[in-house]
């Protein structure tokens, strides 16, 4: 009688533990090097973890990591680059080769060159030749859901729990595929406006969209010289475009020279940083309506 008992008892508590539920998966730390990455994996892993990104309010293009951040980063899961040469310093720092996840390695052999937006040409043993690279790919919404599906796989890799994330990683990838179809729309028909961007940033959203644009090199926060002046002038003569295309709000005074010449001035925030009362999708939504609106008033 007492083996039977004490079977019984073995039994029942095998049926508890069969009931009890699994243990959740820990929540991930992840850190990414840019916002654009940052938003992605917040909305994929929702409350399945904490997204980390470089500290303050600078251009994270600009970030060069002190010791303290490379300690911080090697504690992360994972470690999201957006590659395409936005982390020059990854060269010199050393992390985890299992934590680092390059994004954008997927579409390497549809990287831009800087300058003039053609397609970045690689040496005989497929390495990266010494033209630099554009690396604000996400601003092509087609590469942008490349992007957040190599980001959810990585998450996946790490332990995170897809049953929850597929679902938010289709609400993430309809909502960008969006922006690609208003952004195409936006910018139907318009393909022959010559169009200048004050920075190099925008190579493929003028790919994907089909726009002429032209690049300076004028920050927003600082007033150009004479030289840089004349510069744009002699660009107009060959290219005489009607609006310029800025990263951020430019100085009102670089406004109203524009203005005098026949041009305005129209942001797309490329949102590599964290925008302050804002998500990526609601100002890329934003840059959406300024840009079309702009285009609208160019003549056919």
């Amino acid at each position: 009688m007492k083996s039977v008992c004490v079977r019984a008892g073995a039994y029942a508590l095998g049926l508890l533990v069969l009931a009890a539920p699994a243990a959740a998966a820990e929540p991930l730390e992840v850190f990414a090097t840019n916002y654009p990455l940052a938003y992605f994996a917040e909305r994929i892993l929702a409350d399945g973890g904490t997204v980390r990104m470089p500290p303050g309010s600078g251009d994270p293009a600009d970030w060069r990591p002190r010791v303290d951040d490379v300690l911080g980063m090697q504690r992360a899961d994972v470690i999201l680059f957006n590659g395409a040469g936005f982390e020059p310093w990854r060269e010199w720092v050393t992390l985890a080769p299992s934590r680092i996840v390059d994004t954008s390695a997927g579409f390497r052999d549809r990287y831009l060159d800087v300058e003039d937006g053609t397609r970045h040409r690689h040496g005989p043993t497929g390495e990266d030749a010494l033209s630099a690279i554009a690396s604000t790919t996400w601003i092509d919404f087609t590469l942008a859901v490349e992007q957040a599906a190599t980001v959810r796989r990585a998450l996946v890799t790490a332990g995170a729990d897809d049953t929850v994330m597929a679902a938010n990683f289709d609400a993430l990838r309809i909502d960008l595929i969006d922006l690609d179809r208003s952004l195409s729309q936006a910018t139907e028909d318009h393909g022959d406006a010559p169009l200048i961007a004050s920075h190099p940033v925008y190579g493929y959203l003028a790919r994907r969209y089909g726009l002429d644009v032209r690049n300076l090199h004028w920050e927003a926060d600082v007033a150009p010289d004479e030289a840089a002046w004349a510069e744009l002038e002699a660009l107009l003569a060959e290219h005489p475009a009607r609006w310029m295309i800025w990263e951020r709000d430019p100085l009102s005074e670089s406004v109203a020279r524009l203005a005098a010449m026949g041009v305005g001035s129209v942001v797309f925030d490329p949102a590599g940083a964290r925008p302050a009362e804002a998500d990526f999708l609601t100002v890329m939504r934003a840059n959406i309506a300024r840009l079309g609106a702009a285009l609208d008033e160019v003549e056919p």
